[in-house]
């Protein structure tokens, strides 16, 4: 036994309208705001931990500026 349905197919008789066309589609923005500022502070961490170990030039600043060199570009990725 099929369920009853609120209109009728094969008259058409009760079927819902249509929707309204919208125009076409925009093309979506391949970053957003957030995501430039996330690779700008990314870059600035890369830049900043360059410069500490050029300029110290000791062992501790050596593996700090290595771990921030990676951990910037990865917090842009995880954005």
């Amino acid at each position: 036994m099929a369920t009853p349905q609120p209109f009728d197919v094969e008259t058409g008789e009760g079927l819902p309208e249509t929707p309204e066309d919208r125009g076409p589609l925009k093309p979506i923005a391949e970053t957003t705001p957030r995501e430039r500022i996330a690779g700008i502070v990314a870059g600035c961490a890369v830049g900043t931990a360059v410069a500490a170990i050029i300029v110290e030039q000791s062992a501790i600043v050596f593996v700090a500026g290595i771990l921030s060199a990676i951990i910037g570009p990865y917090a842009y990725y995880q954005q």
